[in-house]
C-alpha cells in the first residue's frame, strides 16, 4: 500500500477531512489541541499579519485515509539569512538550530 504526502496551502483545502482532522489532532496528545481546525483558522490570520508566514499543511494518507498532519508556516528570513524560504511548524522557533554562536555564549 502506497502513502501518499501531499501539501494544503490553506486553512479551506482541510474542508476534504471534514471532523477526522480534529480526530488526528485530539489523538496526537496534548498539544494537538492546538492542530485543531477551529485553533487554525483564528491563528492563521495572525500568523501571516504579525509574522508574515503562510500557513501549510503536510497531510499522509493511504487509500483515502487520513495518517497524520503536520500545520506548518512558511517564512522568509531576514537579508542577514540570504532571505532564505523556511519551512517550520506552525507556532514553533528556529532559536534552536539558527543561532550562529554557540549556545554557551547565550
Amino acid at each position: 500500500m502506497t502513502i501518499r504526502v501531499h501539501r494544503l496551502d490553506s486553512i479551506g483545502a482541510l474542508d476534504a477531512f471534514g471532523a477526522h482532522w480534529d480526530e488526528m489532532a485530539l489523538a496526537s496528545g496534548d498539544a494537538g489541541i492546538f492542530c485543531q481546525r477551529g485553533w487554525l483558522e483564528r491563528a492563521c490570520p495572525w500568523y501571516r499579519s504579525e509574522l508574515g508566514q503562510t500557513p501549510a499543511f503536510l497531510v499522509a494518507e493511504r487509500q483515502g485515509e487520513l495518517l497524520a498532519l503536520a500545520p506548518l508556516a512558511r517564512m522568509t528570513k531576514d537579508w542577514a539569512h540570504a532571505r532564505q524560504q523556511v519551512l517550520g511548524f506552525l507556532g514553533g522557533t528556529w532559536d534552536e538550530i539558527d543561532h550562529w554562536l554557540p549556545a554557551f555564549l547565550f
